[in-house]
């Protein structure tokens, strides 16, 4: 019985880390072509259009995401960019010009 629990505890322990680790995730997105910050870029969860935010004046956005998700930054007149969440919590964007 005690080595069961043990085994039991021991388990549960070692799958805590395996878990999705939802952080808050900020930045600022600028523009690239002069560093201008950007109001109004899309941020999205590659995959969950239901997860967003929306940058403010400053280019400044904040978005809850896991490890290991890919935030897509879109813009009219801007190409998209994707950045693959890791440790950081901070991700600074420069959004290039679209070219048509």
């Amino acid at each position: 019985m005690k080595t069961k629990l043990i085994v039991g505890l021991a388990a549960l322990i070692l799958s805590v880390p395996l878990m999705a680790q939802t952080k808050s995730v900020s930045g600022k997105v600028v523009s690239k072509t002069d560093g201008q910050p950007l109001a109004g870029v899309a941020v999205t969860i590659d995959g969950n259009n239901s997860v967003y935010a929306i940058t403010d004046l400053d280019g400044a956005y904040s978005i809850k995401a896991d490890n290991g998700n890919v935030l897509v930054f879109t813009m009219m007149g801007y190409a998209e960019f994707r950045q693959t969440v890791g440790k950081s919590a901070v991700y600074d964007i420069a959004l290039e010009d679209e070219v048509l």
